[in-house]
């Protein structure tokens, strides 16, 4: 793999081998351990890496990951840090994310199997359920940042956003996967739950739950959006619409929990 020439071939002792993905403020790098593990490096941006506000956000990110280590949730290794560099070691998930995924079947207009949808669904729930209860809410779930680990378990990615509940404030998240409250800054475990409904409502019908790409017009309809029905058209999906529109309902105290969602989807294969 050839690394862009803004890309050093090492980091803070790591040897870099490729480029795995951007973010505003860090890239994620494919790198070796000085004893020869893969890892994904997650490194300030060069020109960021005097900023305090910028290494202070790769810093609170990984504080929420320490808080809420374990299943479904990407492993942070070692904070590597010195006067000039700040990253993240993490654990290398292989599998793809859910937006690859997504890209694949829709080329290949090839439906992805519901089994397979739900279950990704109920693991995603699962791990969400287990942030919550630690008092942390992710605030940026949406396939990008949902890794698959086989057909069955997922692992949950980038925690740049995630933090304790808030329900004013800068908007936090993917403009296509938030919540209607959202529109006021701000997320809630709710919010969480709302956006795992709209990536299960897209992996079941393949489609993109908001069709607009306009940010401005997204969060003006924001308020007063209702939920986009399952099955129309697809008689199919008859028996998910329910359960997915609970995810989806408009007002967050009408949202089952993460937990309760997953036991939700638990009913069906």
């Amino acid at each position: 793999m050839t690394l862009p020439p803004d890309v050093p071939g090492e980091v803070l002792g790591h040897r870099v081998i490729g480029v795995l993905g951007a973010g505003a403020t860090a890239r994620v790098l494919l790198a070796v351990t000085p004893d020869g593990r893969e890892v994904a490096l997650k490194r300030v941006h060069p020109h960021l890496a005097s900023n305090p506000d910028a290494r202070a956000r790769l810093r609170r990110e990984a504080e929420y990951l320490s808080h809420v280590a374990g299943d479904g949730v990407v492993e942070l290794l070692r904070v590597l840090e010195d006067e000039r560099d700040l990253a993240l070691a993490l654990q290398l998930e292989r599998g793809p994310s859910l937006a690859r995924v997504l890209d694949e079947a829709r080329a290949q207009s090839s439906a992805i199997p519901t089994e397979r949808a739900l279950a990704w669904a109920r693991s995603t729930l699962r791990a969400l359920a287990r942030m919550h209860a630690a008092g942390v809410v992710h605030a940026d779930v949406n396939p990008r940042n949902v890794l698959t680990r086989d057909e069955v378990a997922v692992v949950l990615v980038d925690f740049g956003f995630a933090g304790p509940p808030s329900g004013s404030g800068p908007i936090r998240g993917t403009i296509g996967y938030l919540a209607p409250e959202q529109a006021a800054g701000g997320a809630s475990p709710a919010s969480d739950v709302y956006a795992a409904g709209v990536m299960l409502w897209e992996l079941l019908r393949l489609e993109r739950y908001r069709q607009t790409t306009n940010p401005a017009a997204l969060l003006a309809a924001l308020p007063g959006e209702a939920p986009r029905a399952l099955d129309v058209g697809r008689p199919d999906l008859a028996p998910y619409a329910g359960p997915v529109r609970a995810l989806l309902a408009t007002a967050p105290l009408a949202r089952p929990t993460a937990r309760d969602a997953a036991a939700l989807l638990s009913g069906f294969g």
